[in-house]
């Protein structure tokens, strides 16, 4: 699968999280209070897992949630989102292991706990997917 497939993969996958209210690959120009909370996935590093055959790789990716504009809920109401839709979300790839047969296995690394996502001057939070692929 190339690249833009498995973000479509990953986007759709997100989009079915309950509470997530738009989900988009590639990530929107802008995001409106309206679409949020809101799913997009940018593209990560990637380790060739074997040199003399370069279509096979492991790739990061950086899956983030958009919850809210920054200043449009208090601190206290964003971090109790949060607490509620990191394991949502976790919980939606960690039951599509092969992100529904598009990769050989996609792995849950990590979150980032609550942050700060400048492309959209809005809070959230990113989950960190490891996918081994056969291109």
């Amino acid at each position: 699968m190339t690249i833009a497939d498995i973000c479509a993969a990953i986007a759709e996958i997100g989009g079915e999280v309950a509470g997530i209210l738009s989900a988009a690959d590639p990530p929107p120009q802008k995001l409106d209070t309206a679409q949020m909370p809101a799913v997009y996935v940018l593209t990560g590093a990637a380790e060739y897992v074997f040199p003399e055959n370069l279509d096979e790789e492991r790739r990061q990716f950086r899956v983030r949630v958009a919850v809210a504009p920054l200043g449009e809920a208090t601190p206290p109401l964003l971090e109790a989102r949060i607490r509620t839709m990191i394991p949502l979300v976790k919980a939606a790839f960690v039951a599509e292991p092969t992100l529904g047969r598009s990769v050989l296995l996609c792995t849950v690394l990590g979150d980032s706990g609550v942050i700060l996502l400048p492309e959209y001057n809005a809070v959230g939070f990113e989950l960190r997917l490891e996918v081994w692929n056969v291109g």
